[in-house]
């Protein structure tokens, strides 16, 4: 999940992966100012139909500040369903994406399920798009 280069490099995980007329991508990331981030693009045919362009991008910022409930509330979660992790990383940033693998990853709708999320935890976020 760490990037080759070294530490101040971001840290990312993929969550989702379609090709085809439209292709959709979906990661988390750690940005190295520290801030969540959660992205989804769309390429090909739906954007240039829905909006002109050929690629539509739409993303869930979390500050740095506020990820260390995102990772309580997910550790929770996972323990009340019984989902054992041989051992989450120590490093918060490393667990925390690992967790939100286990619960978004293979979702087509990951970005708009972690937004609600978001909004049913209190956790504030900034919810961007673009074409």
């Amino acid at each position: 999940m760490t990037a080759e280069k070294g530490e101040s490099e971001a840290k990312r995980v993929q969550l989702f992966e379609e090709r085809g007329d439209t292709s959709r991508f979906v990661d988390a990331e750690i940005k190295e100012n520290g801030d969540l981030v959660v992205s989804g693009q769309d390429i090909g045919r739906a954007p240039l139909e829905w909006w002109g362009d050929s690629d539509y991008e739409f993303w869930a910022t979390v500050a740095s500040k506020d990820k260390h409930r995102i990772l309580e509330v997910l550790s929770k979660a996972s323990r009340e369903a019984g989902t054992s992790f041989p051992t989450l990383p120590q490093d918060e940033d490393t667990a925390l994406l690992a967790l939100l693998k286990h619960f978004y990853c293979g979702h087509f709708h990951a970005v708009d399920e972690f937004e609600d999320f978001l909004q049913s935890q209190g956790i504030p976020f900034e919810g961007m798009t673009w074409a």
